[in-house]
């Protein structure tokens, strides 16, 4: 996690966990994130660091996830670092089903494909994004999200695995409090097979997604 002040960019947690989160990204066939994290944190969302394979684990292919972006008045500036990198690997947007037709067209221009999608609530339907994907042979996301869009996933069942990556210093990501305070948006929920691992100074803890 990057934040930024007045002192410019500085991240939160440590090289070793930023390289275990690169493994978890190639060992998924798509990424998602929803456009506040695009706005704040301009990613990349590629694969920068080669995971190594762990005893008899195979090798992972050399490719790139689809990255995807839940954006539905299509927010993702065409200057971002996403769109600028449609080179590097496919970049696929979900809007509303009702948009922007100049917008469109200018993301498209750059190599993004844009994918109209209901509403419900106040954001895109999740299940149709998750058939959309299903339909592309996408059968597991790597999510990376915020609070918002984090309780969206869980209040829908499509959410099965929960990973936290906690820095000594977490407390100045001020994104992730919501996730973990009291006052969270979610109605809680607990894990089943939790797991503990240390990454250098930072720790995480992971385990399958039991109750909602």
């Amino acid at each position: 996690r990057v934040t930024r002040g007045r002192e410019g960019e500085r991240w939160v947690t440590g090289p070793e966990s930023r390289a275990a989160v690169h493994r978890l990204r190639r060992r998924h066939a798509a990424i998602l994130v929803g456009v506040s994290t695009v706005l704040a944190d301009d990613p990349l969302l590629t694969v920068r660091t080669v995971p190594v394979a762990d005893g008899d684990e195979p090798e992972w292919p050399a490719f790139q996830p689809l990255r995807v972006v839940l954006d539905s008045h299509l927010r993702v500036p065409a200057g971002s670092r996403l769109v600028q990198s449609v080179a590097e690997g496919p970049l696929l947007i979900f809007g509303a089903a009702s948009g922007h037709s100049e917008r469109e067209a200018e993301l498209e221009g750059h190599g993004a494909e844009i994918v109209r999608v209901p509403t419900a609530g106040e954001g895109l339907d999740l299940m149709a994004v998750a058939e959309d994907l299903a339909r592309r042979g996408v059968t597991g996301v790597f999510v990376e999200p915020g609070p918002t869009l984090a309780t969206a996933l869980l209040e829908a069942g499509l959410a099965d695995r929960w990973t936290m990556f906690l820095a000594p210093d977490w407390v100045t990501a001020r994104g992730a409090l919501p996730l973990l305070l009291t006052t969270a948006p979610h109605a809680g929920f607990s894990l089943a097979d939790a797991e503990w691992d240390l990454y250098g100074r930072d720790a995480s803890v992971s385990g399958r997604i039991r109750a909602v």
